[in-house]
């Protein structure tokens, strides 16, 4: 989960503040996990590092950018999104955040072949994948 907190700062230290870009839970063009579904939390960690390593083969990380997952409050629940986050002062990763949310490469709309790889364990949980192969 997303630690928002930092360690205090020295005498006369500047505390960095961090700031995030949404990229979604999983593809914008596959289903994924619900909010409500009755293995949701199961599927939807399974599904967010999956994501998150696809993210990072397509885009690895610049600067202090970091690839991971955020829980948000939501009126039904928790649910979870994968995220860019980073130190505001850093253009360059504030520059790749963007980039990933744009993916100019086109290769974050669908699961790649090693994600659906690397979920092929938990195919039972993700039945949509099947689909896939």
């Amino acid at each position: 989960m997303f630690d928002q907190s930092a360690p205090p700062a020295a005498a006369g230290e500047r505390i960095k503040s961090r700031t995030f870009v949404c990229i979604g839970p999983a593809p914008c063009e596959e289903d994924c996990a619900q909010l409500g579904d009755a293995d949701y939390a199961a599927r939807t960690r399974d599904e967010l590092r999956c994501f998150a390593r696809q993210i990072e083969r397509h885009y690895p990380p610049r600067g202090s950018a970091r690839v991971h997952s955020k829980w948000f409050d939501h009126d039904f629940g928790r649910y979870a999104e994968v995220v860019v986050s980073y130190d505001e002062d850093d253009g360059e990763a504030e520059e790749y955040a963007l980039e990933v949310e744009r993916d100019p490469k086109n290769v974050l709309a669908r699961w790649d072949d090693q994600a659906i790889g690397e979920m092929a364990e938990w195919l039972f949980r993700c039945p949509r994948l099947e689909a896939a192969r």
